[in-house]
């Protein structure tokens, strides 16, 4: 299974919006790097990265039919809460508060 940043390179999405999405994330989880993260990881950051494929799919329609723009960290906001919601929704042995998800997401995936 390839990591979640390596992702990109197979997503034939013809503008930067993924790669900067992906930019923002990382400064979010404060990484520059996948190697050496827990196995257990690998499905929360498989979540993130649906979550970050289907806000940008949502902010393009919202551009084309609305005419709306929503700046970078809006988009983030939106990652973190849409992936929060579809972990707590599946993982039963998800047990943390949004606010720990929106600040400390590597404890929550395990990796101290």
């Amino acid at each position: 299974m390839g990591s979640f940043y390596d992702s990109i390179s197979t997503v034939s999405i013809h503008d930067t919006s993924l790669i900067l999405m992906v930019r923002i994330v990382r400064l979010w989880f404060n990484v520059t790097y996948m190697a050496g993260m827990p196995r257990v990881t690998h499905s929360f950051f498989r979540v993130i990265w649906f979550a970050c494929v289907w806000v940008l799919w949502k902010e393009r329609n919202n551009c084309i039919f609305q005419e709306t723009v929503s700046s970078s960290l809006d988009l983030l906001e939106k990652v973190k809460l849409l992936s929060f919601l579809w972990l707590k929704a599946n993982q039963a042995s998800f047990h943390y508060c949004y606010h720990d998800w929106w600040r400390y997401p590597l404890p929550c995936m395990g990796v101290h």
